[in-house]
């Protein structure tokens, strides 16, 4: 059997969500880099997130924004210029 290459990610987050990670990690019996390795073959896998995320905390408006997202409900189209107006819009209407 050949070995397969290997790759080294790295990524930043604070020290207070790394231990955190590592302890929901091991009680499940992994490393944090075990962990790290199971999503992403997950993720491969279902070719997709392999959880749906969610925040218990979210503001209702963001919330319900996501599932008119999920749904594939209310989505316009746009091109770049038409993308640019509506932020130049959106902009306008924050100053008023």
């Amino acid at each position: 059997m050949s070995e397969k290459a290997t790759t080294r990610v790295t990524f930043t987050i604070s020290t207070e969500k790394k231990k955190r990670a590592e302890n929901v990690a091991n009680r499940m019996g992994l490393s944090l880099s075990s962990a790290i390795q199971v999503f992403v073959e997950q993720m491969i896998k279902d070719d997709s997130m392999p959880f749906r995320p969610t925040n218990k905390n979210m503001p209702f408006e963001t919330a319900e924004a996501f599932k008119t997202i999920q749904n594939d409900q209310g989505l316009k189209k746009y091109s770049v210029d038409e993308f640019e107006q509506y932020l130049s819009q959106l902009d306008e209407d924050q100053d008023d």
